[in-house]
């Protein structure tokens, strides 16, 4: 039994800076972008919250502060999208970031070790929102993974 069985999405949000962009533009990204497109940047940080009372006050403040720093870089809050050429550019629309609220229900040691016999841990906890026809693209995706008994 892999870790997806023990994963559940239970909620997908959308935060988006808390005053509109001043221009809709593109922002066609860099040739080092493009060459370094297979080399994103995912991340996975682990925190113990088994003292936090009330989980949802940690996701308010996480998309407060969103919405604060996404209204400085707009950028983050566009989407992807294919030109006609093949190159990638980023429409800067305030569409917002992605965010998935997952709960695990193994304790840390038995999520770790599952993640270790199954070699797949980048696979289960970072998304990929790249859809078919390039037009819906999120340029940041985040996924907070509550594992209720961090240390049992």
């Amino acid at each position: 039994m892999g870790l997806t069985q023990d994963i559940n999405i239970h909620s997908r949000l959308t935060v988006v800076p808390n005053k509109p962009t001043a221009a809709k533009k593109i922002h066609p990204l860099s040739y080092l972008d493009h060459i370094t497109k297979l080399h994103t940047v995912k991340a996975t940080y682990y925190y113990d919250t088994s003292s936090v009372k009330d989980r949802s006050s940690l996701l308010d403040g996480l998309k407060n502060s969103l919405c604060k720093s996404l209204s400085t870089y707009p950028l983050f809050a566009g989407r992807l999208q294919k030109k006609e050429d093949g190159t990638w550019e980023v429409k800067c629309n305030d569409a917002g970031v992605r965010i998935y609220e997952a709960k695990c229900e193994l304790t840390l040691a038995e999520f770790f070790s599952k993640c270790k016999k199954d070699h797949k841990l980048e696979f289960e906890l970072n998304r990929m929102e790249i859809n078919a026809d390039h037009t819906i693209t999120p340029v940041s995706v985040i996924q907070v993974l509550a594992i209720d008994q961090f240390l049992h």
